[in-house]
């Protein structure tokens, strides 16, 4: 999906707007949700988005309005990382000139590196739901990006990210009562996703039905899930099987092992010489992730132009022996990832997955399969050939227009 965006800088000068501060907080510094589901917020800015702009930024081509314009408001909100309180960046987006809404899209995007490719700095497609439904739109920037740039990125940890989303939602409640529309007394949400943002909308759901509290504030109706990691040991089982193979996103798969590394106390005692190949090490490529200032096409490039291509080419020796502790420790850590187990959901979810996926492996799917058989909550979209970015496109297409059931 990257690789049909442009570079569209929405907002050039970042103001803090002074009195819109909402802090409440506890003598021990966690953020409280009082029963009305106000959490501490900062609004950061604000302008009105036309989805004429939105289709612009996806597809580059002028296009006709397919629904009102979008009051985009930008904000600061805190939220948890482990036993810290961490302060993140996210945005809520209304239909202009509505008085009240009674539907919510929560959108988790897609794998991004670069520092502001988040629904706070630029448009993203989820948005076009909220403008043609004149529904209310709920983004929450990924930890590291947008206005928390200084942070790590957790890449791989998409229960932190799912929580975290959660807590971006509760912050844009809190905006929707001060600023926005009235929201309708039987107001209900859409959760959706790709690649890892159908990962982060699964483990939404999944964190819904561990906590019954959020039932009522989320109302979640039903999740639109494509091509996700939903098992990250499945992921990497297939890759560390197969390691001669040419990997399609070798970026994503050096990001996912230095997201376990930033994330983990306990595997931060590994190096970046003890997880990767020192030739690979030698271009420079860890740097260049950490600037964020390049998108993940570019940094696929600059890896295979060195000709690294395999995960023989990227992983070290040690990571890769079953027998190493360093191996055993890796894959500790992603099996308390494994979204697909643990839980049940009860409302309607959607996993769409392309058999031949070279990027997020079928077999991703199978351990939802597995582990939740005979669910009738689950609907199954096999596509049978194809790429993973042109079917997480094809996917946004049919759900932007339609083509997908609500219920």
């Amino acid at each position: 999906m990257n690789s049909i965006k442009k570079t569209f800088l929405i907002l050039s000068v970042l103001i803090i707007i002074t009195g819109c501060t909402k802090d409440d907080y506890d003598e021990g510094g966690v953020p409280l949700i009082p029963d009305n589901n106000r959490v501490w917020y900062e609004l950061v800015s604000r302008d009105t988005l036309k989805s004429t702009d939105i289709l612009m930024t996806l597809i580059g081509s002028p296009m006709v309005s397919v629904g009102p314009p979008l009051v985009r408001q930008s904000f600061l909100y805190h939220s948890i990382n482990k036993s810290d309180t961490v302060t993140l960046s996210g945005v809520v987006c209304w239909p202009e000139g509505y008085d009240s809404c009674n539907e919510i899209w929560l959108e988790n995007h897609y794998f991004t590196i670069r520092w502001n490719e988040c629904p706070s700095q630029e448009p993203h497609a989820g948005m076009l739901c909220g403008s043609i439904r004149h529904a209310v739109y709920i983004g929450a920037d990924y930890q590291g990006q947008g206005l928390t740039r200084e942070m790590y990125q957790p890449f791989s940890n998409t229960i932190l990210l799912a929580n975290q989303s959660i807590d971006c939602f509760k912050a844009a409640y809190s905006v929707l009562q001060d600023y926005g529309p009235k929201l309708a007394d039987d107001y209900y949400t859409y959760s959706m996703g790709s690649s890892l943002g159908g990962a982060v909308t699964f483990g939404i759901a999944r964190q819904i039905e561990l906590d019954p509290g959020l039932k009522e504030l989320v109302r979640l109706k039903k999740s639109f899930c494509c091509g996700g990691p939903y098992d990250m040991k499945a992921l990497f089982d297939v890759f560390l099987e197969t390691p001669d193979e040419e990997l399609m996103y070798p970026v994503g798969f050096i990001c996912s092992v230095k997201g376990i590394m930033d994330d983990s106390p306990a595997f931060r005692k590994y190096s970046y010489s003890d997880c990767f190949t020192p030739e690979l090490l030698n271009i420079g490529i860890m740097d260049s992730i950490e600037t964020k200032l390049f998108n993940a096409p570019q940094l696929n490039l600059m890896i295979k132009d060195a000709g690294f291509k395999s995960i023989r080419d990227i992983l070290s020796d040690s990571i890769r022996n079953n027998n190493s502790a360093l191996h055993k420790d890796l894959i500790q850590e992603l099996a308390g990832l494994d979204l697909t187990v643990g839980w049940s959901p009860s409302s309607p979810i959607l996993l769409r997955h392309l058999r031949t996926d070279r990027n997020i492996p079928f077999r991703c799917l199978e351990s939802v399969q597995a582990n939740m058989p005979d669910n009738g909550n689950i609907t199954y979209e096999i596509i049978e050939s194809g790429n993973h970015n042109d079917d997480c496109v094809a996917f946004y297409k049919k759900l932007i227009f339609g083509q997908y059931p609500l219920d």
